[in-house]
């Protein structure tokens, strides 16, 4: 839950500094102003370890921040007029336009979404995505604006969980011992076949 809220705080946030920017353009103000509201933008884009980036309604890329870049092989300025299609392999691309599109045609977000990507080098990653429609000042949707997290190490350290839980089952199970397993307060959560076979004999001792 956490993780999600953060994702979306961080698209709200964009959205405000495009829309003032947008706004203290429309008042025609200061060059000293539109400067400065532009760079606390590059530098909170910049600055976050997560993948950003802003798609037209055709899915190009009209603004990533650099670690979209990065994670692309690629600089900032390399991404901008190109898809999905030109960094990730075909089915992958096929599916995040697919998602790009219903965003736009629902006006429903995606939040938080757990995916496995493969970039174009073939290295595998889990990632967790978020996509959300990006409207003009008008309120027509003209694109989408999206995080990408990388998740690749929390998803190794729960199968490593998981492996272990599993093997802690197996072993229980298959013990040659009357194994019982109980909560701090002694109220018996499970037992293991052995012991369930000695609580049946006794029984009929």
């Amino acid at each position: 839950m956490k993780l999600k809220l953060n994702l979306k705080d961080k698209i709200l946030k964009l959205r405000r500094w495009i829309e003032k920017i947008k706004e203290n353009r429309e008042g025609k103000p200061a060059m000293k102003t539109i400067t400065h509201e532009q760079n606390l933008l590059h530098a909170l884009m910049n600055n976050i370890s997560d993948s950003i980036y802003f798609k037209d309604k055709e899915n190009r890329f009209v603004m990533v921040n650099r670690a979209k870049a990065e994670h692309s092989g690629v600089t900032c300025k390399d991404m901008i007029g190109k898809t999905d299609f030109d960094f990730f392999p075909l089915e992958i691309a096929k599916q995040s336009f697919a998602d790009d599109n219903l965003v736009m045609e629902s006006g429903k977000s995606i939040i938080d979404r757990v995916e496995e990507i493969i970039h174009l080098n073939k290295i595998k990653h889990w990632v967790s995505v978020t996509k959300v429609p990006w409207y003009d000042e008008e309120g027509k949707i003209i694109g989408t604006i999206g995080i990408t997290r990388d998740i690749t190490e929390r998803k190794k350290a729960e199968e490593v969980l998981l492996k272990s839980q599993q093997e802690f089952v197996s072993l229980f199970n298959s013990s040659p011992e009357a194994l019982v397993y109980e909560d701090l307060d002694g109220t018996i959560l499970n037992i293991n076949p052995r012991f369930r076979g000695c609580v049946t004999m006794t029984s009929f001792a």
